[in-house]
């Protein structure tokens, strides 16, 4: 992984949103059917990437996976959750702990695969801003530095920062993957996340354990079947276990 080296460069006027040579934005569509027998279940999304973070020489892998949608069903239910996958960076005044809900603070920044950015603290404030890539940067990932200026990490105030999607009709980003930061450090996201779904009573922006998450169900979008949106089809049966599909 590529570590945050001293005096991370910052792009003057942003000038690495105009290289050229990207993917085209993806749309999705996931249809979710509640089969089941069971009354006031909630049916949660989840989007989680690859995460990495650490400083030269030292990295660890994983993060906090946030509930990134959820609606209450009952039996007889169809709710559809459409996407597009665009990305933001996201920040907030508070560790990761599971089971607390992640609220991000009001910095954030538009972001795409392949390019890296910067979160620096001025005057008591958070900012990101975009930045050079240290070393090599796979075209599906996106770099976050932290600068020597963010505080350090503390069990009270964080900080922490988030990768988000908007969802639905929300134009604003929603978290999707949080983890505890501090100065000098390098958070890698890769991408694609790994869409995952389940049947509870979490609530949405509530934070996970990822070993709790990857026991949920997989959604696979095969591409091709599908065109533009790329589309899946679930449905919760009578004995509450997800089969690909609509309801038979």
């Amino acid at each position: 992984m590529a570590a945050a080296a001293p005096g991370h460069q910052q792009v003057p006027g942003g000038e690495q949103a105009e290289r050229e040579g990207h993917e085209m934005v993806d749309n999705y569509e996931l249809v979710l059917h509640d089969g089941s027998k069971q009354p006031d279940l909630a049916f949660l999304v989840y989007a989680v990437p690859g995460l990495e973070s650490g400083v030269a020489g030292f990295s660890f892998r994983g993060g906090y996976p946030i509930a990134w949608f959820q609606q209450g069903v009952n039996p007889g239910a169809i709710v559809h959750v459409q996407w597009t996958a665009s990305y933001a960076l996201m920040c907030a005044r508070q560790p990761c702990r599971v089971g607390d809900l992640w609220q991000a603070g009001a910095t954030e920044q538009d972001v795409e695969p392949g390019r890296a950015y910067l979160l620096d603290y001025t005057n008591g404030d958070y900012c990101f801003k975009h930045a050079t890539p240290s070393g090599d940067l796979p075209p599906t990932a996106i770099d976050l530095y932290t600068s020597g200026n963010v505080p350090g990490f503390d069990t009270g105030r964080g900080p922490s920062v988030a990768l988000g999607i908007p969802i639905g009709r929300q134009p604003a980003p929603v978290p999707v993957l949080a983890a505890n930061s501090g100065p000098n450090l390098t958070h890698r996201f890769r991408l694609p996340p790994v869409y995952r779904i389940w049947a509870g009573q979490d609530v949405q922006g509530e934070m996970l354990g990822a070993a709790t998450v990857e026991q949920h169900q997989e959604v696979r979008f095969d591409r091709e079947t599908s065109t533009d949106p790329w589309r899946a089809e679930w449905t919760l049966d009578s004995s509450n276990q997800w089969r690909e599909g609509p309801p038979s």
